[in-house]
C-alpha cells in the first residue's frame, strides 16, 4: 500500500510539472487545450509565466480552453488561422520577450474572456497580420496595455475601465472597434487612452472621417460607426508610450 502511495504520488508530481512550463501547440486538428496529444512532448502551456506557441499550421483550427483559472505570461501566433474559445485566459507576468497576446503571422481570433493581471501588458500584431477578439477584456488592475506591431487588432468585444491608473496606448498598426463593440476607457487625467506621440490617428466611422489630428507614422483607431459614445480620451501628445 505504501509503495502504491509513492507511485501515485510520483506520477500527480510528473502531471504537475506539465503543466507549469512552455508549450507549443501541434495539434493538427480542432482540439482542448488540456489534452497532451496537441502539444509538443505532452507538455501543457500553463502557469503564470509561461508562454504558450501556437505552430503556423495549416488552419482553421479550434481550440477550447478547458483549463478552469488558466494562467500565461503570452500566448503566442506563429501562424496559421487559430479560434481559441471556452474558459477565461488570464495574462500574468513580466513584460519581456513573448508576454501579452502575440500575433507573428496569419489570421487568429480570441473569444474567450481575457484578463490583464500584469503591471504592463501588450497586444503584438505583426505587419501582414490580422486578431480579432470578441470576448470581454478586463484589467485587473493599476495596469496598461499596449498596442504594438504593424498589424490591425479587430475589437468586437466589451472593456469597461473607469479606473484613472489603468491606460491603453496605441503605439503602432491600426485598433479596429466594430459595430457593437463597447469600449470604455475614462480616467481623472482623460489621458488613459492614448495613441503615442509620432503616430497618426484618426476617428472615422468606416466611410467618413471624423477627426484626424497631424502626427507622423502609421497608427490608427478606427469606429465603423458612429454609436461610440463610451470612447473617451483620445489625447497622447503629452505622453510617450
Amino acid at each position: 500500500m505504501k509503495c502504491v502511495a509513492i507511485a501515485w504520488r510520483l506520477a500527480w508530481l510528473g502531471v504537475s510539472a506539465l503543466w507549469a512550463a512552455d508549450g507549443t501547440w501541434t495539434g493538427v486538428v480542432d482540439g482542448a487545450w488540456s489534452a497532451t496529444a496537441n502539444w509538443s512532448g505532452g507538455t501543457v502551456a500553463s502557469g503564470s509565466g509561461s508562454v504558450a506557441t501556437l505552430s503556423n499550421l495549416t488552419g482553421p483550427i479550434r481550440i477550447t480552453n478547458d483549463v478552469s483559472g488558466l494562467t500565461l505570461k503570452g500566448l503566442v501566433a506563429a501562424g496559421g488561422a487559430y479560434t481559441v474559445v471556452g474558459q477565461p485566459l488570464t495574462l500574468d507576468g513580466t513584460a519581456s520577450g513573448n508576454y501579452g497576446l502575440v500575433v507573428s503571422g496569419g489570421s487568429q481570433t480570441v473569444a474567450n474572456a481575457v484578463k490583464i493581471n500584469a503591471t504592463a501588458s501588450q497586444v503584438y500584431v505583426a505587419n501582414g497580420a490580422g486578431l480579432s477578439t470578441t470576448g470581454p477584456l478586463d484589467y485587473l488592475g493599476n495596469n496598461t496595455l499596449t498596442k504594438r506591431g504593424d498589424g490591425e487588432w479587430l475589437f468586437s468585444g466589451s472593456l469597461a475601465e473607469t479606473n484613472s491608473s489603468a491606460y491603453f496606448y496605441v503605439v503602432g498598426g491600426t485598433f479596429r472597434l466594430t459595430t457593437g463593440a463597447v469600449f470604455t476607457e475614462l480616467g481623472g487625467g482623460r489621458l488613459n487612452f492614448c495613441v503615442g506621440s509620432g503616430f497618426a490617428h484618426e476617428l472615422c466611422d468606416g466611410q467618413r472621417r471624423t477627426k484626424r489630428e497631424r502626427a507622423t507614422g502609421h497608427s490608427r483607431i478606427r469606429l465603423q460607426r458612429q454609436e461610440y459614445s463610451k470612447l473617451h480620451a483620445i489625447d497622447c501628445r503629452r505622453r510617450q508610450a
